[in-house]
């Protein structure tokens, strides 16, 4: 079975978004230690009531630039970044589990299948056998008698189950 068909199952897909996220979450923490940078432009008419009337308002441009560096967080941030590796490395972990539980249990399917198929090639045999010797008269042997009682049994039941 390909694993692209295991690439599929919902479980794994979250798994892997998990883990997608728990990148995502360290690098924000790693970029947290660096500084931030804001721009704002603002532009407007003047309104005031005079100057409207006489058709003189004037258009204002106000612009602001800043910057914010953490310069003492306490150990906070460096904290958030270790606090995030260890959540990525859960997560990896987790990823690998959900994949190991995943070809684990198709492979117990595809071994079921097997083993169910040689079941009933077996039932088969035994039922042919049962029918054979039902055919043929009394044997002395205690196990061919059982089997063919057991299979007349069923033959019974079958036939009696029928919609008349």
């Amino acid at each position: 079975m390909p694993s692209s068909l295991l690439a599929r199952r919902p479980d794994l897909m979250a798994a892997e978004l998990d883990v997608l996220a728990a990148f995502r979450q360290r690098e924000a923490a790693r970029l947290a230690l660096l500084p931030s940078f804001t721009l704002s432009l603002d532009a407007g008419r003047l309104s005031d009531g005079i100057l409207s009337l006489l058709r003189l308002n004037p258009w204002i441009l106000h612009s602001t630039v800043g910057m914010s560096v953490p310069i003492y967080t306490g150990g906070a941030l460096t904290a958030e970044i270790r606090i995030a590796n260890a959540k990525q490395e859960g997560a990896i972990a987790a990823y690998g589990a959900a994949v190991l539980t995943a070809f684990r249990e198709v492979e117990n399917a595809l071994m079921n299948e097997t083993v169910l198929a040689e079941r009933l090639r077996y039932d088969a045999r035994r039922w042919r056998i049962a029918r054979t010797q039902c055919a043929l008269p009394p044997s002395n042997s205690k196990r061919a008698g059982s089997l063919c009682s057991r299979f007349c049994n069923f033959r019974a039941r079958r036939l009696s189950a029928r919609p008349k």
